[in-house]
């Protein structure tokens, strides 16, 4: 894929995340919404959830910045704070529809999922093979 396609991919992940949080869903992606269909495991599928959507998110951000191997660095710190930072516009977002709520502690679940990815980039780089490096990446890494 080329950059452009990863940049409108990225956007199209971003336009679901608000969407998820808008009020079209709120009453499905709400704790009470999905108690039914996840039970006892619900407050854990729900932070799950967090993390691999912010994981997803950080992956997008970083593959449509980067632009070869010599910028590792400042693509991962970049994706990792532009995905926090959507992660905090969400919940700022939810704050104001009014059947939902803005809950600050899920950021923290967020970040959970964007260092997951930030440390799978790190791992791959420093240890990965060369076909998990063009699988992740798209080319190898010095």
């Amino acid at each position: 894929m080329t950059r452009k396609h990863w940049w409108i991919a990225l956007l199209c992940w971003m336009g679901l995340i608000f969407l998820a949080s808008s009020s079209l869903f709120a009453w499905q992606m709400s704790a009470e919404g999905t108690e039914g269909l996840f039970g006892s495991l619900n407050y854990w599928v729900r932070k799950s959830a967090h993390m691999g959507v912010y994981a997803v998110l950080m992956y997008l951000w970083f593959r449509s910045l980067w632009t070869g191997s010599k910028r590792f660095w400042p693509c991962l710190v970049w994706s990792g704070v532009f995905s926090v930072l959507y992660g905090m516009s969400d919940e700022y977002h939810q704050g104001w529809i009014p059947e939902r709520s803005g809950e600050w502690s899920d950021v923290g679940w967020d970040t959970v999922g964007v260092m997951m990815m930030g440390g799978t980039f790190f791992w791959v780089r420093a240890r990965g093979g060369v076909a998990w490096q063009v699988r992740l990446f798209g080319c190898k890494i010095n």
